[in-house]
């Protein structure tokens, strides 16, 4: 029998860099009969500054429990919003923002029969920006920082139809994503995991035990298969949690990258790649061409933090209308 423990204290985020083998790590961890991760979606941080100090009564829980379905990738989470706003309005004790949040995660592993689960997973990169918040949110949750060398996240970045084209902005993204994470890190050591791409792909056996027993659940066989479960629409971009792990996926920039390019990351990354294990190709120093590209990094990143203090059905308006425009609707 598993023991019964409220949804909030079962919660962990995966979070870190786009590209950086978050959705990999999301499809794994999903296998394991334990644990339960959603798919890919932003409804807590879409909810957070209209509902976080709010009294929650019937009639806001309410209103909540609809706003939960304004963010449009919530349709791939098989919930029906009657059947939630029932179950989130039967919460009388501890009716929190957190708990209600949780419950949404709760339905979500019931809906895909998950029966054993005993953890509650979410999986967003954009999480990496305000995992400081979450922290405070959910003060037991465990957070997975997930990690890659800056290089060959700066190459898949070719393969995607979103983000920003610019090699300087994308570096600049990549140390500002990680330095976040670092920073809540600092505040509670021992709730954040950092779990290196490289290690997982090259030895995912150990790599998946020590995530395991960090997580507090025995590991299983099963998340070695992962890749033959169904996984939703087959994204081009995600093509790769659909075959067994790959360590030639490591280390791709050595042979793919130009030499400009590596240059240029290991300007703009450096020296916070180092503390990562990830070593300087070429003599990092500093250079004014880069500063548009740095620019435009800052300020998409910046946006991405303030948004979410719009109110939130202008939050979905601009979200929705980016995905569609990039193509990226269901990612």
């Amino acid at each position: 029998m598993i023991p019964r423990v409220a949804p909030q204290d079962r919660m962990f985020f995966i979070v870190g860099r786009g590209r950086s083998g978050t959705t990999l790590l999301r499809s794994i961890l999903d296998a394991h009969p334990n644990i339960s991760v959603a798919p890919e979606g932003l409804f807590i941080l879409y909810l957070y500054r209209g509902y976080r100090s709010r009294a929650l009564t019937d009639r806001t829980v309410r209103s909540l429990a609809e706003h939960v379905f304004l963010e449009a990738r919530m349709r791939r989470w098989k919930l029906d919003s009657r059947e939630l706003a029932a179950r989130l309005a039967a919460i009388a004790d501890e009716r929190t923002f957190a708990r209600l949040c949780a419950e949404v995660y709760e339905a979500w592993a019931d809906a895909s029969m998950k029966t054993e689960h005993r953890l509650l997973g979410d999986k967003n990169p954009h999480y990496a920006l305000f995992a400081e918040e979450l922290a405070e949110l959910f003060p037991v949750a465990r957070f997975v920082h997930v990690v890659r060398d800056y290089r060959d996240n700066l190459l898949s970045y070719r393969n995607v139809p979103f983000d920003v084209a610019s090699p300087a902005a994308l570096a600049y993204r990549w140390r500002a994503y990680n330095a976040a994470i670092l920073r809540a890190a600092r505040r509670s050591p021992d709730r954040f995991h950092l779990l290196r791409y490289e290690d997982l792909v090259a030895q995912p056996g150990p790599t998946l035990a020590a995530l395991c027993d960090f997580l507090g659940v025995a590991p299983d066989d099963s998340v070695l298969r992962a890749h033959d479960r169904d996984h939703g629409p087959k994204l081009d971009w995600h093509r790769h949690i659909w075959r067994p792990i790959d360590a030639e996926l490591a280390g791709q920039w050595r042979l793919r990258m130009p030499p400009d390019q590596i240059r240029l990351a290991d300007r703009i990354c450096q020296p916070l790649g180092s503390t990562f294990g990830y070593e300087p190709a070429t003599q990092a120093g500093t250079a004014l061409r880069d500063a548009p590209g740095m620019a435009l990094g800052w300020a998409m990143t910046r946006l991405e933090r303030l948004v979410f203090r719009f109110p939130v059905w202008l939050q979905a308006m601009i979200i929705n209308s980016y995905r569609r425009l990039t193509g990226n609707m269901i990612q």
